[in-house]
């Protein structure tokens, strides 16, 4: 072997060992997050799980005009009434604010709409704890603006927290569909046409002793549309992070979950979607979404 070959080689190895060092620092590095934050943040006292004040929908929105007809549709035809939704207009550049306005005057009885506008663009996370603030209900389910629910995810998620006593996160898997417009599914856009009894769907659970030995952001999946919690859990965590640098991955959606999931148990659907996501259709929303 020639010096320059060896060093070739040499170098390919060296580089491969430091990124896999590097992967291995940044996975562990997540499970002792996720234990700082969990001795920091153990409530005093057991929380509240009420059904009382009903649920509300959260719906971030920016620059996604296009798809609203789509995202009002999946509201509209929900087999569990009554709810409410709240839109939260993220100072887009679009036509985003004046089709919140009218299609909110067009859903049916039984939907309580509020629509709010940020005073500027303040990224995905501002605009979800703002909602979720506003919120009456005591249960909160997040639907991003560009995707789409099945028609009966609020009728099956109640039923399901409510069968799962200790539950205070509860998220699925989804279909993934592109282009304008609802999904086309054979299935009629039904869970119970896949899985006819919501309290028997498999579920995934993991507690607060299993969430601190999390290596990985994808440890615990779910999709964000569909992603509901308790109002009370929402608080104890201190909300979604809107700056990146408090995070403990990235994404602000993964990291509220980890955050939850570290104080609370929780559970995913992975067998059963319920809903659909829509590839390709993500905007820019800047350092905080």
């Amino acid at each position: 072997m020639t010096k320059e070959i060896f060093q070739t080689y040499y170098k390919k190895v060296q580089t491969s060992l430091i990124n896999r060092l590097g992967i291995y620092l940044k996975h562990r590095v997540i499970g002792l997050q996720l234990q700082w934050f969990q001795k920091t943040h153990w409530p005093k006292q057991p929380l509240e799980r009420s059904f009382e004040k009903g649920i509300a929908v959260i719906v971030p929105c920016y620059n996604h005009a296009a798809y609203l007809e789509a995202t009002f549709t999946c509201l509209a035809q929900q087999t569990y009434r009554p709810f409410e939704v709240i839109f939260i207009e993220d100072h887009s550049s679009d036509d985003s604010y004046n089709r919140l306005k009218r299609f909110s005057a067009e859903l049916p009885l039984g939907i309580k709409t509020t629509l709010l506008q940020t005073p500027k663009n303040s990224g995905q996370a501002f605009a979800i704890n703002l909602g979720v603030e506003m919120a009456h209900a005591s249960i909160c389910m997040v639907l991003n603006d560009d995707d789409y629910l099945m028609h009966d995810t609020l009728e099956a998620t109640i039923e399901i927290l409510a069968h799962h006593s200790n539950l205070f996160l509860f998220g699925a898997t989804c279909k993934l569909f592109q282009g304008y417009g609802c999904p086309a599914d054979e299935e009629g856009k039904l869970i119970r046409n896949i899985y006819p009894s919501y309290t028997s769907i498999p579920l995934i659970k993991y507690t607060p002793t299993n969430a601190v030995h999390f290596a990985h952001p994808n440890d615990l999946n779910m999709t964000h549309s569909g992603t509901t919690f308790f109002k009370s859990a929402w608080q104890a965590v201190g909300g979604y992070y809107a700056s990146r640098l408090r995070r403990i991955v990235i994404y602000s959606d993964r990291d509220f979950q980890l955050r939850v999931a570290a104080l609370f148990p929780v559970a995913v659907s992975m067998e059963v979607p319920f809903g659909y996501w829509r590839d390709g259709s993500s905007v820019d929303q800047g350092l905080n979404s």
